[in-house]
């Protein structure tokens, strides 16, 4: 629970029955997938591979684990802490050093708020309750729930009065600013 993996384009995986997981990619509509299920959905072929012939699906996939002559930085992130106050913990779990394509956050909020200051975002509830407030605008949140959230919105707050969690999935230029 709460681990996090950086497994970068092209490099096979796959996810083990019963996990529950939140996998934030650069958006695309090419994914192969060769595997003949998925749950207890059955891929037809052109799902597995895209309508591409197999060889040409399968060499999407680099089994040799190098990229050039650099390898790959697949593996176990360890969450680096960017804020911490009192009721506040901001930490980053993948950024710029790890991959040039996308971001991503953890915020802990116990008791208060915390602005958004970062946008676009789409926001996920890991946990806990709380709402986003925003110019008279207000919803509230729990687990499970999530929001984009736009350029022109940023500044909303996210409050509780107990806990929440939310993981902030930003793409390259909202993460760096």
């Amino acid at each position: 629970k709460g681990d996090v993996y950086l497994i970068p384009a092209g490099v096979a995986h796959a996810i083990g029955a019963g996990c529950l997981i939140l996998e934030v990619q650069e958006p695309t509509d090419f994914t192969v997938q060769p595997e003949a299920w998925c749950g207890d959905y059955r891929l037809s072929p052109y799902e597995m591979t895209l309508g591409l012939d197999e060889e040409t699906a399968l060499d999407c996939f680099d089994f040799t684990n190098l990229v050039g002559k650099r390898a790959l930085s697949a593996g176990r992130m360890k969450p680096r802490v960017r804020t911490r106050t009192a009721g506040l913990r901001v930490e980053a779990l993948i950024d710029a050093s790890d991959t040039p394509d996308f971001a991503v956050n953890r915020i802990r909020l116990t008791g208060g708020e915390v602005e958004l200051e970062r946008a676009p975002a789409v926001h996920v509830v890991t946990g806990g309750a709380g709402l986003i407030r925003q110019d008279g605008f207000s919803r509230s949140l729990g687990r499970g729930d999530y929001f984009f959230l736009p350029a022109a919105a940023r500044g909303a707050r996210l409050s509780t009065e107990r806990r929440l969690e939310v993981v902030e999935c930003l793409p390259p230029a909202a993460a760096a600013g």
